[in-house]
């Protein structure tokens, strides 16, 4: 935008001013707001259009800056603003005298508001004294009772302190409880083969279902129960093998309610099988979680890979458990299940353990089983 452009804005701004001056259905604060408008107008446009005069009426062709069309224009703008100027002086006498009678009435008004105010604030403390003989009438009354309550609040005080102490004490020896367990466990477990632990996990799963330690939703049969349980630590043991470096299986809370769903609500059995994998416990209450002890396969290789082959063929073990309870269904489809026969399923006698003298399950002499 060009300085004469800029410079004509101003002037349309101070001939709206004037507008609104001279406009009579405009309050007189807002025509008092027009005229300040203006004076800070002309004092930006003045100077602006003195030199912009300066260089139109420059005698010397040579030193002319502007060309005969922009001399009219400029020279036109000066002489508008000229008049603006002229008739502004006039206007401001006018609004100077409207604004004489709006300001006495907003003075009378104000005194009225100011009278209101007077009175407000007396019926006010007025009020307030009442109040407060009545305040003063209560407390009394309070004071003459509190010496009846006295003896009674001390001596429940004195009951919620040792309550509290032993709520505390209680608390602290639970924590160390819990720590005693967990250090216990986690000594069970690292002196415990991870093939001993796989089995222990699912003969305690399979005796849990048995023996309703956990129970399904109505109408699912135990066994099922425990064949859907087995799907769901095959399809875990499945995640784990195809993505060993996943953060998301590192970390496992028992908050998380698809975790708990499928695996922790499995009960002793299922932690057992996990915990075979390499995760421990850790953490306490609403924070507790199952954390994978993680090796670096850069430093120490040959743990790391003996870990992930352990994992591997666990997820193979319990796929080949899964397709052995297939083909067991299978050879019962029209008659009950065989209890008896069932059990087996869950025995491998080929796994090299070990501790190959902690058999899963010990079989009758007298047992028949199915080949």
């Amino acid at each position: 935008m060009t300085e004469f452009s800029k410079t004509t804005l101003l002037v349309d701004k101070c001939g709206e001013c004037l507008n609104k001056m001279r406009n009579e259905d405009v309050s007189p604060p807002a025509k008092k707001e027009a005229v300040n408008l203006f004076t800070e107008t002309s004092k930006e446009l003045e100077p602006k259009l003195e030199k912009m005069k300066k260089k139109a009426m420059e005698p010397d062709p040579d030193k002319r800056l502007y060309g005969d069309a922009m001399v009219k224009k400029v020279l036109a703008l000066v002489e508008r603003y000229d008049e603006m100027s002229t008739f502004f002086d006039s206007c401001m006498v006018v609004v100077e005298k409207e604004l004489v009678p709006y300001e006495e009435e907003q003075k009378k008004q104000k005194e009225e508001e100011a009278a209101a105010a007077t009175r407000e604030a007396q019926r006010q403390r007025e009020i307030e004294r009442r109040l407060r003989e009545e305040e003063e009438e209560i407390k009394e009354m309070e004071r003459r009772a509190e010496q009846l309550r006295a003896e009674a609040r001390e001596k429940r005080y004195r009951e919620q302190c040792e309550e509290a102490d032993r709520i505390r004490l209680e608390n602290l020896r639970q924590v160390e409880e819990e720590k005693a367990q967990r250090a216990a466990l986690l000594r069970s477990l690292n002196a415990t083969p991870t093939r001993v632990l796989l089995r222990r996990g699912i003969l305690t799963l399979f005796n849990h279902c048995k023996e309703g330690v956990i129970k399904p939703k109505t109408g699912v049969t135990w066994l099922r129960y425990f064949d859907d349980s087995i799907r769901n630590l095959h399809q875990f043991t499945k995640n784990l093998a195809g993505h060993p470096d996943s953060h998301s299986l590192k970390n496992l809370r028992f908050a998380n309610q698809n975790f708990f769903s499928d695996i922790l609500s499995r009960g002793e059995g299922a932690k057992y099988i996990v915990y075979s994998l390499g995760y421990r416990p850790a953490g306490f209450g609403d924070g507790a979680f199952l954390v994978l002890e993680e090796i670096d396969p850069q430093e120490k290789y040959e743990e790391w890979s003996e870990w992930w082959e352990h994992v591997k063929w666990t997820r193979d073990y319990l796929n080949d458990l899964i397709e052995t309870m297939r083909e067991h269904r299978r050879g019962f489809a029209k008659t009950e299940y065989v209890i008896d026969e069932y059990l087996p399923l869950v025995k491998d006698e080929t796994m090299d353990l070990d501790q190959p003298d902690a058999p899963f399950y010990e079989e009758p002499e007298d047992q028949r089983y199915f080949s």
